[in-house]
C-alpha cells in the first residue's frame, strides 16, 4: 500500500484569528474568493450547502469549532463520495495563518491533483487580499 498523496496549503492574514475564522466559516461569500472551485452554493435548511463546483455538484457541511479555531468541512460528491478537508486556523505573529490538509481524490491524477493545489493557493491569496480591504479585516 503506497502512501496517501496530500498537500497543505497555507497563507498568512494581517488580521485576527476571529476574522480569518468568520470570513471561512460563511460559506455564501467562498464564490468571491474560492473562483476556481466553488461556482456558486445555496443554504440547504439543514444547515449544509449545495455546491456547484466546475466539475459536479455536491453538499458541503462545515464542521467548525472557534474556539480551537478548527474549520474543517465534508464534501459529499454522489459520484466520488464523502471526503473531510481539515483545516485550522491559529494566531502567528501580528495575525493569523490559515492552513488546509487536501487529500488527492480517488481517479484524479497526480496532474490535475497539483493544478488544483496551485488554484487553492491562488483562492487563499484572494480571500487574503478581501479581508485586507473588508471592514473587520486588517485594512
Amino acid at each position: 500500500m503506497s502512501d496517501p498523496v496530500f498537500s497543505i496549503q497555507s497563507e498568512f492574514f494581517p488580521t485576527s484569528v476571529d476574522v480569518v475564522f468568520d470570513a471561512f466559516n460563511d460559506v455564501e461569500g467562498w464564490p468571491r474568493w474560492a473562483v476556481h472551485h466553488i461556482k456558486s452554493e445555496v443554504r440547504n435548511p439543514d444547515g449544509t450547502y449545495g455546491i456547484q463546483t466546475p466539475r459536479r455538484t455536491g453538499v458541503l457541511r462545515l464542521k467548525t469549532e472557534r474556539r480551537h479555531g478548527i474549520i474543517d468541512y465534508e464534501f459529499n460528491d454522489p459520484k466520488a463520495g464523502t471526503r473531510l478537508v481539515s483545516g485550522r486556523v491559529a494566531p502567528f505573529a501580528d495575525g493569523a495563518v490559515l492552513s488546509i490538509n487536501y487529500g488527492q481524490p480517488p481517479g484524479l491524477s497526480h496532474e490535475h491533483f497539483a493544478h488544483g493545489m496551485t488554484l487553492v493557493k491562488e483562492e487563499l491569496g484572494r480571500l487574503r487580499r478581501l479581508l485586507e480591504v473588508t471592514p473587520g479585516g486588517s485594512g
